[in-house]
């Protein structure tokens, strides 16, 4: 019996401790009853903020999450791209330059002008324009890949 006493002594006292625990980290705390301000004696919960604001804030919550994302690509390709490159031997950019742009054939004034032709209505600039922005675009395409991977 008096083992069983000490068994069942143990166990409240883990079971105090990790209710100790629990409540010390907030878990038992109400949703949405957390105190954000107190404006005269006027308390404001978060709750009231998020009801006030809760369109500005999942705007900002979204606009959030997609930069986290974009980033987080961002990284995983330059250490996926830095990977090859050392397995291969080679400079990130002499990769991208065997793998990426060898391969892409350039737009030739004639394609851009029947393009602009066919989509004169859309298009708000003439075809002399879209060729000068089209071999810029692929020049600044490549100077933010080579920024990507240094």
């Amino acid at each position: 019996m008096p083992n069983l006493t000490k068994t069942l002594q143990s166990k409240i006292l883990i079971i105090l401790i990790v209710v100790a625990v629990i409540a010390a980290t907030g878990a038992f705390k109400r949703e949405g009853r957390e105190i954000v301000a107190d404006i005269d004696g006027k308390v404001v919960y978060a709750s009231d903020l998020e009801k006030s604001a809760a369109k500005a804030l999942s705007e900002q919550r979204e606009r959030f999450y997609h930069l986290q994302k974009q980033k987080l690509e961002e990284y995983i390709d330059a250490v996926l791209l830095t990977r090859e490159a050392k397995k291969s031997g080679v400079s990130v950019e002499t990769l991208w330059d065997r793998e990426v742009y060898s391969k892409i054939m350039p737009v030739t004034n004639d394609e851009i002008d029947v393009f602009h032709g066919s989509n004169r209505s859309r298009l708000a600039m003439d075809p002399k324009e879209s060729q000068s922005k089209s071999a810029s675009s692929f020049a600044t395409g490549r100077s933010k890949r080579k920024k990507l991977c240094t």
